[in-house]
């Protein structure tokens, strides 16, 4: 819970309206917090928020979750990389 005088961030602000509006929609969700809270950050995502690093960083909702992970390089011993050099 925030205190009167602490400023909301952006996102917090975008997130309160995204469940403001799920609200409205649907009443039956003011009765789970965490389900409307769950679908809030999905509709911000969905609807193309403008995150500060430009992605977002969400391993569930963000471009992450959509991508195959990259491969790890393969482990060269120090002998074998300077064999390479």
């Amino acid at each position: 819970m925030h205190s009167d005088d602490e400023v909301l961030t952006p996102y917090q602000k975008t997130l309160n309206n995204a469940s403001l509006e799920l609200a409205k929609n649907d009443c039956a969700l003011l009765q789970n917090r965490g389900e409307l809270f769950a679908l809030a950050r999905k509709k911000v995502d969905e609807d193309g928020y403008a995150y500060s690093k430009k992605t977002s960083r969400s391993s569930k909702f963000g471009k992450a979750a959509t991508h195959a992970p990259k491969p790890k390089r393969k482990y060269l011993q120090s002998n074998m990389r300077e064999e390479n050099i």
